[in-house]
């Protein structure tokens, strides 16, 4: 619960920026190149629910025994609620402290779990609660989130030279631009074009100045984190380009 008597900080003057591409196989995936893992951590107790609903089922009606088998039940979806929370506050926090502008991708996460394929998975993740998370906690610290249009082609486009290849299939997680020939990792690509994109969006209103912030393809160097881990670009070239931010 947010206390709305806590006062929110003025906007502070901005130094930094990430874009975040939201997945499945990975949670976030940064601009950055900080990859952090989806814990899946319904999926994993799915068996052990299973189970101890079997159990439940052949309990008689009324019983001690079926209450004790019900209250085994209600604790280990407690208990999965409870990691998936904490997990989600480990992030949202790592991710607000470090940076000024958190640029995100909007979902349309009712319809996209209508898909009976990968709804378990969709709703284990969480988006929608991370996203409320970053929103109250970018405005206790004078920060700046930004939500980019949900049409925004962030995984077409190529955010060395801005060449547009059209839609990919979901299992082509690499591919070179044909334009300049960079090769992109999908996700962090993606995470690329959602952070320019966001940048370009920012002006006056949107927070206090963004001098020294460019939008640009390259992870950060010396970039840290405790709960992700960092992606190897390898020799895969991605360049900077000019400045979109306004300040």
């Amino acid at each position: 619960m947010v206390d709305d008597n806590i006062p929110i900080p003025k906007p502070i003057k901005a130094k930094n920026a990430v874009g975040l591409d939201m997945g499945i196989e990975n949670f976030i995936i940064t601009s950055d190149g900080v990859l952090y893992p989806n814990q899946k951590h319904f999926i994993k107790s799915q068996k052990r629910l299973k189970r101890l609903q079997r159990r439940l089922s052949k309990k008689q009606k009324g019983s001690k025994n079926r209450e004790k088998a019900k209250l085994k039940v209600q604790k280990l979806h407690t208990k999965v609620s409870n990691q998936r929370r904490d997990y989600l506050h480990k992030i949202s926090d790592e991710i607000t402290n470090q940076y000024d502008i958190i640029c995100v991708e909007t979902l349309n996460v009712k319809g996209m779990i209508r898909n009976r394929h990968l709804s378990k998975s969709i709703a284990d993740v969480a988006w929608s609660e991370f996203i409320r998370q970053l929103e109250y906690k970018t405005k206790w610290r004078g920060k700046t989130l930004l939500k980019i249009d949900k049409w925004f082609p962030s995984s077409q486009i190529c955010s060395n030279c801005g060449a547009n290849s059209g839609k990919k299939p979901l299992h082509i997680r690499k591919w070179t631009c044909k334009e300049c020939g960079t090769t992109h990792q999908r996700d962090i690509n993606a995470s690329i074009n959602i952070r320019n994109y966001g940048l370009g969006q920012i002006d006056n209103r949107n927070t206090a100045g963004t001098v020294g912030i460019q939008a640009c393809g390259v992870p950060s160097d010396g970039v840290t984190t405790s709960y992700g881990v960092v992606a190897s670009y390898g020799s895969v070239k991605q360049e900077a380009q000019s400045s979109l931010a306004i300040g």
